[in-house]
């Protein structure tokens, strides 16, 4: 049993300092540092306290230690930005949800792992990472990604959607041993989210080492994640002169970038000049749109298919919350929002490619497909005799 990191984990999950706890459960403080860090055993009216105040079950508690699950991406990019209790608290979000879904992968057949996963040597730039990774999973230079969530999990990438809305990042990454896992918040426009997710990957396939300072990194995983959604050769071929914001809209719907994010990439690639790229960020603000880009440019917001298709295979469909979060050891609000949080298979876009010639004022989604999770063969005769 390992008490004491369970109730930590439930404390900074839920959000609570010690203090804030032990006012809520009728303890010292000291006494929930004690209990957190293994030096006393809460009694059983402790215990459920605990329980109560973080609506998470008493048996939850005596589960055994937590899984391995670092702190990844969020270690260097969350210094500046947030504050610990944010940080601890995101982390926990990550740590707890990626627990429940590796009990349920454990019952299931995965798609294979198709992401690289690259030493410094294996690369000459973020953009070379990113062109061997679209082709490692096989995405051509030319083809926009209708799908990037979906797109991911079919290349083996575990992506987690947790229902809380953080004011300083919209996802992180890490490798829990060979597994890559990115974790999505609530609440960011599509084309924010698209691009967060593809910077994410950058952080996957090239920094396994912390080789840099922090700014370095970031830099490269955004070159990565702005090559990896729109390739420079495509970039090149379609951003042409004159650029203008109407031009970039078009482009926005076809490769599902923010108009800002287009503009930031075309400079990158040379395409227009810095001084251009201040005359159309200068427009961005006259038309108030650094802030909000037209709704009718709106970029989907994707949400991932895989943790809601485990539940689905494992209890049912739709899945029987109550018993799911009963095998899983989760509050039943929390797995209520968590399968609330992935697609459905209507909500899935296609994966391939989009048409080539768009018109924002008339563009419709393609099809739905689904991810094809399956059950290991003797779990799929079981349920068949059943």
């Amino acid at each position: 049993m390992d008490t004491g990191s369970r109730v930590r984990q439930a404390r900074e999950f839920s959000g609570l300092t010690q203090t804030e706890l032990s006012r809520r459960v009728e303890v010292s403080q000291p006494a929930i540092h004690q209990i957190e860090v293994g030096e006393i055993t809460p009694s059983k009216r402790v215990l459920e306290a605990i329980a109560f105040q973080t609506r998470f079950p008493v048996a939850r508690f005596n589960a055994g230690p937590i899984p391995e699950f670092p702190l990844g991406s969020l270690l260097f990019r969350a210094r500046k930005a947030m504050t610990k209790k944010e940080r601890d608290q995101v982390y926990r979000y990550g740590e707890v949800v990626y627990e429940a879904a590796a009990s349920m992968a454990a019952r299931v057949n995965k798609p294979p792992l198709k992401l690289p996963r690259m030493n410094r040597s294996d690369f000459a730039s973020p953009a070379e990472a990113a062109a061997i990774t679209r082709a490692s999973i096989g995405l051509a230079p030319e083809t926009p990604i209708v799908n990037m969530l979906g797109t991911l999990e079919r290349a083996g990438v575990l992506v987690l959607a947790i229902p809380l809305v953080s004011e300083h990042a919209t996802a992180y990454s890490l490798w829990v041993g060979d597994v890559p896992v990115i974790v999505t918040f609530a609440g960011a426009p599509g084309d924010r989210l698209r691009l967060s997710v593809a910077h994410e990957l950058g952080h996957l396939v090239m920094h396994q080492a912390l080789i840099g300072d922090d700014k370095q990194r970031e830099d490269e995983a955004f070159a990565f994640g702005g090559e990896f959604s729109f390739p420079g050769m495509a970039a090149h071929e379609e951003i042409r002169a004159p650029v203008t914001l109407s031009t970039l809209a078009h482009l926005k719907v076809r490769w599902r970038m923010s108009i800002a994010s287009l503009i930031q990439h075309a400079t990158r690639l040379e395409i227009i000049t810095p001084r251009q790229q201040r005359y159309l960020y200068q427009q961005l603000s006259q038309r108030g749109w650094r802030k909000a880009e037209p709704s009718s440019l709106a970029v989907p917001i994707e949400r991932p298919r895989g943790f809601r298709t485990m539940a689905e295979l494992l209890y049912g469909d739709p899945p029987n919350i109550k018993r799911m979060a009963s095998e899983l050891g989760l509050p039943i609000a929390l797995v209520r929002n968590l399968v609330a949080e992935g697609a459905s298979p209507a909500d899935m876009p296609a994966v391939g490619p989009v048409p080539q010639a768009v018109d924002p004022l008339t563009y419709e989604q393609p099809e739905a497909s689904v991810i094809d999770f399956q059950f290991h063969q003797e779990r799929r005769q079981e349920r068949t005799e059943g």
